[in-house]
């Protein structure tokens, strides 16, 4: 997947969620950012993307 629409990928997932995403890293080859749960479960979701390894990786944590 290309940066650029891993990267696009994040902006809808906002949309989606309602909600900005936390940066966490960001980078020219590397953005991850955190979504935080609105339920209050403390729940989150991780979305990295790399620009070397043109992969997007997402990650669920239960609280």
């Amino acid at each position: 997947m290309s940066f650029q629409k891993c990267l696009a990928i994040i902006r809808k997932t906002s949309g989606s969620l309602g909600t900005p995403p936390t940066n966490i890293v960001e980078t020219e080859i590397m953005r991850m950012v955190r979504f935080n749960s609105n339920d209050g479960t403390g729940d989150y979701i991780l979305l990295t993307c790399s620009k070397i390894d043109q992969k997007l990786i997402m990650l669920s944590v239960k609280a």
